[in-house]
């Protein structure tokens, strides 16, 4: 979960780009709402160079999030956890923990006993182990190729 498009560790900055995007997000959905309400064109109104600074300080963080968009996809699965998947996911896919590994994967079923590595995912909830414990979670041994 914090880690860029290129699997390494997030700057530490992205945390305050986070907060400068749900500034500049907050400041887009009252101009939305002000347009709907009086019928007029969306305009933003900072009379306080707030969304000007937002928009400077979340640019690093955007560009990390929009890379990371062009090579994943969302998904969902079928015990309904959000994840963000590789491009090349497919409805029937699998996503799996590999022993010794930190981030979940995406695997598809070949043969009975193969799998084929589609790469690896985000998926909320399951990222700091979660899952390791739970007796419900079915293990099974697995060939990947």
């Amino acid at each position: 979960g914090s880690r860029t498009h290129q699997d390494t560790p997030a700057p530490d900055s992205y945390a305050d780009e986070y907060a400068a995007l749900l500034v500049r997000q907050r400041f887009a959905q009252e101009a939305i709402d002000r347009a709907q309400q009086t019928g007029q064109n969306v305009l933003v109104e900072d009379d306080t160079g707030a969304w000007f600074s937002a928009e400077r300080e979340s640019r690093l963080y955007r560009q990390a999030l929009q890379n990371m968009m062009y090579t994943r996809k969302f998904g969902l699965t079928e015990k309904g956890y959000m994840g963000m998947l590789p491009s090349g996911s497919q409805v029937g896919d699998q996503v799996c923990l590999l022993s010794g590994t930190a981030v979940p994967f995406v695997v598809r079923r070949g043969s009975s006993h193969e799998w084929t590595l589609i790469g690896e995912c985000y998926v909320h909830g399951v990222m700091s182990g979660e899952l390791v414990h739970d007796e419900k979670v079915a293990w099974e041994i697995m060939d990947v190729g």
